[in-house]
């Protein structure tokens, strides 16, 4: 008995399971100063992976790099920050996510989406309690997260990007809190989620034909 009970050896895999440890400070394809926060890998660790495409990013990934803060309870709050994309149109994405609660208690609300090719620019949002900010006061998290489906980039040549998967850079906080980092002297608190396995997200197992909706 258990999880995948009479699945005859068969089991799921979990392809949002992503440990890479992939989304790094780097001098490549920063966007403004010497450092950026980047998703992909150099042409060194291509050639050693045996990606087709080079220098880039590949497929499967679900790669996050987050930071929390201390909402004061009223106010919004703006967050702005640099930008670039170069991954698989309408398939893979650049997520930029806030975990209202700051300990993942609820689902992150999602503050917008990049996919394809978007040239360094800068996004401004405002972030209003109640909407896109938690309504007391406690932990905010923001987020940016990289994904890509099982095909088409750099690893398979399916879409090669001329960089990699996305850049961030000078990720900024005002209002009611105040924040800047550009990455150049550090990581300024900003920092890679990298999961631990756990019982989520494949639920292969067998069921009778008569119960299904």
């Amino acid at each position: 008995a258990g999880y995948h009970h009479r699945l005859e050896g068969w089991t799921g895999l979990d392809n949002t399971f992503s440990p890479l440890p992939y989304y790094r400070r780097s001098t490549l394809c920063a966007l403004n100063g010497s450092f950026s926060m980047y998703a992909g890998i150099s042409l060194a660790e291509a050639n050693a992976l045996c990606y087709a495409g080079g220098q880039g990013y590949g497929n499967n990934w679900n790669l996050t790099i987050a930071k929390t803060f201390n909402y004061p309870g009223s106010g919004s709050v703006t967050l702005s920050y640099r930008y670039q994309t170069d991954c698989e149109p309408d398939f893979d994405y650049l997520n930029v996510t806030i975990d209202t609660t700051g300990t993942g208690l609820e689902s992150d609300i999602n503050i917008t989406t990049y996919t394809g090719v978007n040239a360094p620019a800068t996004a401004s949002h405002t972030l209003v309690p109640g909407l896109t900010l938690r309504s007391n006061a406690g932990p905010i998290t923001i987020k940016f997260n990289a994904t890509s489906d099982a095909g088409y980039s750099d690893e398979d040549g399916g879409y090669p990007s001329v960089c990699g998967h996305s850049s961030v850079d000078d990720i900024t906080l005002s209002g009611a809190v105040t924040d800047v980092a550009t990455f150049e002297a550090g990581l300024n608190g900003w920092a890679q989620e990298i999961p631990t396995e756990g019982p989520g997200g494949e639920w292969a197992d067998l069921r009778s034909l008569g119960s299904l909706p």
